[in-house]
């Protein structure tokens, strides 16, 4: 039987550096029924001209014009052009592993219910940072756990172009169209919503090219207080029990972050810390609300970590139900 036609939908915004090196990736793949949807997102260099010579070279790459910009706007075109059942997304300066479309679709083949995702691998010409280092790591860990919904207000549990979804999955959640940024974030966050189960891969399906122009790197699309905005939002709307007492526990920049949050919102909560001083509970004293949801604001190194989780679930919270890291 012939393996499905897998539609690849890929926003390029002056990417003409790498362009061609991840067009040759696509071109590679050993799965290959496949159609590459690329949208010009306004590239001021010659991108468009790539595009252009790749398109006429195989008749599987198409690409247009972006009506409006952005990556959403981007997406939705894509999407819009696209005619595979299977769908996945691709970075134009990221390279796919040969094999990335055959491993997802066999994978999604036994679990046809589920979003596909595998394993990452940051590269780059220069040393890549320890924070990108550590979120690889906890990606990969993801994978390896299978403990995507107890992690999902943590971080985006899945790379933004390393994921296979069949079109129904998201047309449930209204495709591309209701998305706001970070986009990739916010589409998993609607999975999750309806429930769809997320199944990790045991190879690394992804290349992830770290460099100073990545688009994460300089759009306030994709800085930390977006993603707060996002995901302590939708964990109010989704997740908040209004009889229980919050409590926010850490500080810092993210403790603060969804503390203004959380009173933008009119929600009351208490702030705990490892000792008390004003305006800050000491974390013991959490234990005497006989219902409270936890927001862990804090990541602190494992056995540090570790101490905390036994803390929380000896006093019979449960990790994705009664507290979350964020």
């Amino acid at each position: 039987m012939n393996a499905k036609s897998i539609a690849i939908l890929m926003p390029v915004y002056n990417a003409a550096p790498w362009l061609e090196a991840c067009l040759d990736s696509i071109i590679n793949q050993t799965h290959t029924n496949f159609e590459v949807i690329a949208v010009d997102d306004f590239s001021t260099d010659n991108s468009l001209e790539v595009l252009k010579k790749y398109s006429q070279q195989d008749n599987r790459i198409q690409f247009y014009q972006n009506s409006d910009k952005g990556i959403i706007p981007a997406l939705q075109l894509a999407y819009s052009k696209s005619t595979a059942d299977l769908i996945t997304r691709m970075d134009a300066d990221d390279i796919m592993p040969p094999q990335k479309l055959e491993w997802l679709y066999d994978a999604w083949i036994q679990n046809p219910k589920n979003i596909i995702t595998g394993k990452v691998n940051y590269f780059s010409d220069k040393t890549i940072s320890e924070g990108y280092q550590a979120y690889e790591y906890w990606l990969n860990e993801r994978v390896t756990n299978q403990d995507f919904n107890a992690w999902m207000y943590r971080e985006c549990v899945l790379a933004s172009a390393n994921w296979l979804a069949h079109r129904d999955q998201l047309n449930t959640v209204g495709g591309f169209d209701e998305l706001i940024y970070p986009e990739d974030y916010h589409l998993v966050l609607k999975w999750f919503e309806k429930g769809i189960q997320i199944t990790g891969i045991d190879f690394v399906s992804h290349l992830w090219r770290e460099h100073p122009e990545r688009t994460s790197r300089n759009s306030d699309n994709y800085a930390q207080p977006a993603f707060f905005e996002l995901k302590i939002n939708h964990w109010i709307e989704h997740r908040y029990d209004s009889v229980s007492q919050l409590i926010v526990l850490g500080e810092g920049q993210k403790a603060n972050l969804c503390k203004q949050i959380l009173t933008n919102n009119n929600i009351p909560f208490l702030q705990a810390g490892l000792q008390a001083r004003k305006n800050i509970i000491d974390v013991n004293d959490i234990l005497k609300y006989k219902h409270k949801q936890v927001l862990v604001t804090v990541f602190p190194p494992e056995k540090e970590r570790q101490k905390l989780e036994q803390f929380l679930t000896k006093n019979k919270l449960e990790k994705g139900k009664n507290w979350w890291y964020v």
